[in-house]
């Protein structure tokens, strides 16, 4: 795990360093204004799920908080998985244990769905725990990237993995 700052530019060289050399990228949320922004900066054209149609194939899907509120997990990545082309990668944005509500006023980390009560990863997804059900959905070279936030909230990381 590479330890890293969440400066605006370590974010985009993280980022960048998780999408790899994808181009068309799924953003399966819909980033907010600043995460759409740096994968821009970082050379790729995000797609919000609309225009990514099932069959068509991207080079990265990118989920933030996601697959941590989903109730099954597992069927979530395997979606993702149908989107990319073979080498492409998923990059997932999650945080290791959630304490309260978490709010902050950077872009980066907007407010949040609510979680699924029937989530079984609701109260944090970690580190370890992600890239079991990556390389269980079939992806390889795994990769995670942590980025701390201040100690009363938690702490985020970024996971890859790549397609076979």
């Amino acid at each position: 795990m590479i330890a890293a700052t969440p400066t605006r530019a370590t974010w985009r060289t993280v980022l960048g360093e998780a999408v790899g050399a994808a181009r068309i990228v799924v953003d399966i949320e819909g980033a907010s204004g600043e995460w759409r922004e740096l994968l821009e900066q970082n050379g790729c054209f995000a797609l919000d799920p609309a225009h990514a149609l099932s069959g068509t194939i991207h080079g990265a899907v990118v989920a933030r908080h996601l697959l941590s509120r989903s109730r099954e997990p597992e069927r979530a990545l395997a979606d993702w998985h149908g989107l990319l082309e073979k080498g492409g990668r998923v990059v997932l944005l999650e945080s290791g244990a959630r304490r309260g509500i978490f709010r902050r006023a950077s872009l980066l980390f907007p407010p949040r769905r609510p979680c699924d009560p029937r989530a079984p990863y609701r109260g944090g997804l970690s580190p370890a725990d992600a890239s079991l059900l990556l390389q269980a959905a079939g992806f390889v070279d795994i990769r995670c990237f942590a980025l701390p936030v201040p100690p009363s909230v938690s702490v985020h990381y970024l996971v890859s993995a790549r397609r076979r």
